[in-house]
């Protein structure tokens, strides 16, 4: 094959490759401007793909995954760390009636299964797509302790609960039901041009590990961290609508932040532990001190909630007492 007919057959390659990639991006470009909604309360523009009986079902099957795994640790509804936890988070499960959640959401989760799993070194807590909620024994002692600890840990839960009521589950699972079929797309269309950095299969390799994690950094990780603020929002007003003061959402993070540097334990008392964190961009969460400084921005928001619902109990408690 001659110069003119190289370049006239590299020509056409291109071409096609062009229209490969464009009806890949046109076909999911429609499915994805056709699945666009508002999220409740924030109305921030989402993308679901599927629908909430399917996340449902998804989080049913993860709820019985995790509890075999878990055979044997969990605490009894009598232990007095079940009963603490159960006893917050039932006051936030009836808080939500109140609250500008999607009520439709609020229904279709089932909030009555909360376990507690037996491990005093791990401090976390969530809540699945299907509304069962694990929480680790550890968020006790470490995150939800002293005076403050019961609001501390209405504060967690009300957050957990925000992503499971607000559906972000079912938004990463559409996230990666847009962004492999356009990976596939990119590399389909880079092994029919073949392009291959050197010939091997290693460079292949690489080429798509870039691309998968250029997708991460510019789609995945800027949509886990928005779902987080908004869980931090929706978290927040539920603690409020709940009676728990909203003031101790922000004052969470300002705490976590001061356990950054602490004294070492190397037994001279002359170190410190630096807890190292990723920057904001590569990071699934906001920065600590972003989320305390949102927060703080919600407080008056939460404080009407707040006032409103807690005149509400108010009033009941009166009439209770007048009968």
């Amino acid at each position: 094959m001659d110069a003119p007919e190289k370049e006239k057959f590299w020509q056409k390659k291109g071409k096609i490759a062009l229209y490969m990639a464009a009806g890949t991006g046109a076909v999911v470009g429609a499915v994805v401007w056709t699945h666009i909604e508002p999220a409740p309360v924030t109305n921030r523009k989402r993308v679901l793909l599927f629908d909430l009986e399917n996340e449902i079902m998804l989080g049913k099957n993860s709820a019985q995954a995790i509890l075999d795994e878990q055979q044997g640790k969990l605490l009894p509804p009598t232990h007095p760390s079940y009963q603490r936890i159960h006893q917050v988070f039932q006051r936030l499960v009836k808080s939500l009636p109140k609250t500008p959640v999607d009520q439709m959401v609020s229904a279709a989760l089932d909030f009555d299964n909360l376990y507690v799993i037996d491990s005093p070194d791990t401090a976390n807590a969530f809540v699945l797509p299907d509304g069962s909620t694990f929480v680790f024994s550890g968020l006790l002692d470490k995150e939800c302790s002293g005076a403050d600890g019961e609001g501390k840990l209405a504060v967690v839960l009300g957050h957990e609960m925000a992503h499971a009521l607000q559906r972000h589950g079912g938004e990463r699972l559409s996230y990666g039901g847009i962004i492999s079929p356009l990976l596939m797309g990119v590399t389909f269309v880079c092994t029919f041009l073949g392009l291959d950095l050197s010939g091997g299969w290693w460079s292949t390799l690489c080429l798509l590990n870039m691309e998968q994690k250029a997708f991460e950094v510019l789609t995945m990780l800027p949509q886990n961290r928005q779902c987080e603020s908004e869980a931090d929002h929706v978290g927040i007003l539920i603690t409020a609508a709940a009676c728990y003061d909203p003031v101790l959402g922000p004052k969470l993070w300002r705490d976590w932040n001061t356990r950054v540097v602490q004294p070492s334990n190397d037994g001279d008392g002359d170190g410190v532990v630096i807890t190292l964190t990723p920057p904001e961009y590569l990071s699934t969460h906001p920065a600590n001190e972003r989320r305390e400084k949102d927060l703080n921005a919600l407080l008056p928001e939460a404080e009407k909630m707040r006032n409103e619902a807690c005149m509400e109990l108010g009033n009941s408690l009166k009439d209770a007492a007048k009968a």
